[in-house]
C-alpha cells in the first residue's frame, strides 16, 4: 500500500448468491473460518489495512468450495467364486456415509487393474494391465458391482471413486480371485536307500504353481501296497509333514519286507487333513528284509 506496510487483513465471506457479507479480521497471513457448511460454495474477498488504520477496497471475490469432511466410504469388501478353470468372478459391495444435501455424491465409479497372475507367477506378456473404469450407481448409499470375466487366481487393485461438487474421494482394496484348479502335484520326487542306516529317504520339490490356492502349509503322504489290478488301495501309512522330505525305516512294522509299495505325496494349503483333493506324485519302492 502507498501509505505503509499492511498491519491487518479483513476477510469478507458469504455463501454464493447470498446478499449479506460476514467478516473476520487477522494480523497474520491466514484465518480460520468456522461454522461453514460442508460442500458449499462461498465468495471470499480480502481487504488490507495500513498503519494509519485505513482499509483498501476489497479484492475481487473468489469462489471457494468447502470440503465434505463427513463423507466416508465404509464396508468396501468383495467375494470371489470360480466355476470354470481359468475364469473367476468377484462381487464388490460398499457403503457411503455422511452425504447431505450440501455434500451430495454426484456419481460413483470403480477402477479395476490387474496386478499379477498368481497361477504360476507373473503377468503373461499378452495381458495389458491397464485400469478399466466403470460407472456405478449415482447418489446411492449402498453399492454393488459384479465382475464376471476375471482371470482366476489373480491379484487386482480396485479403486472406488466418489465424485462430489467439492472433489473426488477414493478408497482402494486388493482383490485376489479364486480358482477351481487344484494345487499342483509336488515335483521331482526321488527315493534313496541308505543301506548303512537301513532308511528310505523320500525327497520332493514344491509344485510348479505353488501359489494357486494359497501358501502350502504341509504335505500329505501315503504308503500303500502296490496292486497292479487295483487303482486305489488303502494306505498303511498316511501322515502330514511340514518339510519336503521324510524318512522310513526298512524295518518299520507297518511295512512287509520284499513287498512292492507306492509312496504318494500331495501339497495341502490350509484345510489340513480335509484338503486331500489335489493331485499326487508317486514312486514305487520295495523294503528289504
Amino acid at each position: 500500500m502507498g501509505t505503509g506496510p499492511v498491519t491487518r487483513y479483513k476477510i469478507y465471506y458469504r455463501q454464493e448468491g447470498d446478499g449479506e457479507w460476514k467478516t473476520e479480521e487477522t494480523s497474520g497471513s491466514f484465518v480460520l473460518l468456522t461454522e461453514l457448511t460442508d460442500g458449499t460454495a462461498y465468495e471470499v474477498a480480502i481487504s488490507l489495512r495500513d498503519r494509519n488504520g485505513d482499509y483498501a477496497d476489497e479484492s475481487v471475490p473468489q469462489i471457494v468450495t468447502t470440503a465434505c469432511e463427513d463423507l466416508v466410504i465404509t464396508d468396501l469388501n468383495y467375494t470371489s467364486s470360480s466355476k470354470r478353470a481359468g475364469n473367476a468372478s468377484a462381487t464388490v459391495t460398499w457403503s457411503v456415509e455422511g452425504a447431505t444435501d450440501s455434500c451430495r455424491v454426484l456419481s460413483q465409479s470403480l477402477s479395476l487393474q490387474l496386478l499379477d497372475v498368481l497361477e504360476c507367477g507373473g503377468v503373461p506378456p499378452t495381458v495389458v494391465a491397464t485400469s478399466k473404469v466403470v460407472d456405478v450407481w449415482r447418489d446411492s448409499e449402498k453399492g454393488r458391482k459384479q465382475y464376471r470375466t476375471l482371470m482366476a487366481n489373480s491379484l487386482y487393485n480396485l479403486t472406488l471413486s466418489l465424485n462430489t461438487q467439492t472433489g473426488t474421494y477414493q478408497r482402494s482394496i486388493l482383490i485376489q480371485t479364486v480358482t477351481t484348479r487344484p494345487t499342483g502335484e509336488p515335483m521331482m520326487l526321488k527315493k534313496q536307500l541308505r543301506n548303512k542306516l537301513s532308511i528310505w529317504v523320500f525327497h520332493w520339490n514344491k509344485p510348479k504353481c505353488s501359489k494357486r490356492n494359497g501358501p502350502i502349509n504341509s504335505y500329505h503322504y501315503t504308503v500303500a501296497r502296490f496292486r497292479p489290478n487295483k487303482r486305489n488301495t488303502d494306505p498303511v501309512i498316511a501322515e502330514h509333514v511340514a518339510d519336503n522330505k521324510i524318512r522310513l525305516r526298512q524295518d518299520d512294522e507297518r511295512l512287509l519286507p520284499n513287498q512292492q509299495y507306492v509312496f504318494s505325496v500331495r501339497a495341502t494349503t490350509g484345510a489340513g487333513s480335509d484338503d486331500l483333493s489335489s493331485p499326487t506324485t508317486d514312486i514305487q519302492f520295495v523294503p528289504e528284509s
